[in-house]
């Protein structure tokens, strides 16, 4: 199974963020077209968790079995690592064509990536995720 280990938006942005994707998916459908999905709403076809705005930290495969231990590692370093103050540059289209903010780099964004890295990568054994 493949985890995404994420970072979720402050309650403000994630307002912004699920409204802004409203509006896009409202604009869309006036247009004649649908939106695959929309956040902070179900994913068509699955009826557990909605759309979560996020940013993806880190992807990887694991057993079923370990997700635990990476729930763990993860937990550690979110209660470790101090508030992480970032600036959103630009909107533009990801590889799959959805819009996504873009956001400034910085050594406390990348502090924390590695962090994420040492605690949770040894967990992927190698194994790479399905693309």
């Amino acid at each position: 199974m493949t985890l995404d280990v994420v970072l979720l938006l402050p309650a403000d942005a994630r307002r912004t963020a699920v409204a802004s994707s409203r509006d896009l998916a409202r604009r869309m459908a006036d247009g004649g077209s649908s939106s695959h999905f929309v956040l902070g709403e179900t994913f068509p076809g699955l009826s557990v968790g909605d759309n979560e705005p996020h940013v993806s930290l880190f992807m990887l495969g694991v057993d079923p079995a370990e997700v635990g231990e990476v729930v763990a590692q993860v937990r550690t370093v979110a209660a470790t690592t101090p508030p992480l103050t970032v600036t959103g540059l630009e909107y533009r289209h990801n590889p799959w064509g959805a819009p996504e903010l873009y956001f400034a780099r910085s050594p406390s964004w990348f502090a924390l990536q590695r962090r994420v890295l040492r605690a949770v990568e040894p967990l992927r054994r190698g194994r790479l995720r399905d693309v």
